[in-house]
């Protein structure tokens, strides 16, 4: 059970916060230990000692693989004998004190009335010394640096959240499904989750040349957006190589008064492909919500030579275009020389601007299924 344990959350967590929150689970078992007295009934010795063990399991597994990751590359046979010597000598140590402690203690008066209960045991000396050991090991844990690990502050409070218990779920759920709806369905949840575990499994996506998930994920972000994770969208926004850099820029545009995404889409619109700039043109009025960059998106805007772009600029334009100036190119594909599909999407996307009603999308359906 300690190791199915520290395999669901270690991974993501780290070992250090597992290490103490762990720890002060065993102070308590020990200190449980050093209350319940010899007359207790059975099933009391077999809580403290599912617990007792289930800590000093998780606690070991973690120690054991903080060491794996510290051992010298050109001395580990070296390096494992002195950490065997050390364990051998406290294990040592423990065990002779212990045994002293346990003949000690029926010598001295052990048991504590409160009314009409009765705690202590004959060997409340050797617990006392596991639970000094006990909390030396808690505080130099404390002082342990382990890279891209979790606060215990945080890490307990997600092990101890229902949304963070969810992630760990969704996410072993994730690693192992295989059917695209399932996946997908997988990663709706994901992306309504908004601990810390979700936000770095997304983060870890990002940061994969290829993933299954990847677009999907990003564009996960634009209907749910992570401030904290601004920086990681304008890496692969800016990345002329990413296949997924389109979907980046777009996922910037539901960062709203963000400076930094701001910055970022303003260089993408004056550098990089007509579909770079235009997607970029989008998300930057999405950002600012108001008419500072029109000017310079008009001036662009004719570049357009297919209907993504046209429908980004157009997009753009209407949201930065307050009176509505640009309505007055409403024949401009025409005069273009465009042809009917490209038309009719132009046609109907700025009748929807203006509230048309019925639909012009319904009428041009309607149309093209009776050429049919």
């Amino acid at each position: 059970f300690s190791g199915s344990f520290c395999k669901f959350f270690s991974d993501k967590l780290g070992s250090r916060p597992l290490i103490i929150a762990n720890g002060f689970g065993l102070l308590a078992s020990i200190v449980g230990w050093i209350a319940v007295p010899l007359s207790a009934q059975v099933l009391w010795f077999f809580i403290l000692g599912f617990f007792t063990n289930f800590f000093l399991g998780v606690v070991n597994i973690l120690i054991r693989r903080m060491v794996a990751t510290v051992i010298p590359d050109d001395e580990g046979v070296g390096f494992n004998s002195m950490v065997n010597f050390v364990i051998a000598f406290l294990a040592l140590f423990s065990g002779l004190a212990g045994g002293a402690l346990a003949t000690e203690g029926l010598r001295i008066p052990h048991e504590l009335h409160m009314g009409g209960i009765r705690l202590g045991n004959s060997y409340v000396l050797t617990f006392l010394l596991a639970l000094l050991l006990s909390t030396f090991g808690v505080i130099f844990s404390g002082a342990l640096r382990e890279k891209g690990s979790y606060s215990t502050k945080d890490a307990t409070q997600i092990m101890f959240s229902l949304h963070g218990i969810r992630a760990f779920i969704d996410i072993d759920r994730l690693d192992k499904a295989t059917d695209p709806i399932k996946r997908k369905s997988l990663l709706l949840s994901l992306g309504t989750n908004l601990t810390g575990v979700a936000t770095g499994e997304i983060r870890s996506t990002l940061a994969s040349p290829f993933s299954d998930d990847k677009a999907e994920v990003i564009r996960g972000l634009f209907d749910r957006p992570r401030p904290s994770l601004t920086d990681d969208l304008i890496k692969d926004a800016f990345d002329t190589d990413s296949y997924t850099q389109l979907e980046s820029i777009f996922a910037l545009g539901a960062l709203t008064h963000n400076e930094k995404a701001e910055k970022a889409l303003v260089y993408l619109l004056e550098h990089g492909s007509n579909l770079t700039r235009s997607t970029a043109a989008k998300s930057l009025a999405r950002v600012t919500r108001n008419a500072r960059y029109l000017v310079r998106v008009e001036s662009i805007s004719d570049l357009a030579v297919n209907i993504r772009e046209e429908l980004n600029f157009l997009v753009a334009r209407n949201i930065m275009d307050k009176e509505g100036k640009f309505l007055a190119e409403l024949f401009l594909a025409a005069r273009k020389g465009m042809g009917p599909s490209f038309r009719q999407t132009r046609y109907a996307v700025l009748a929807h601007f203006m509230k048309f009603s019925p639909s012009l999308a319904e009428l041009y359906e309607q149309k093209n299924l009776d050429k049919d």
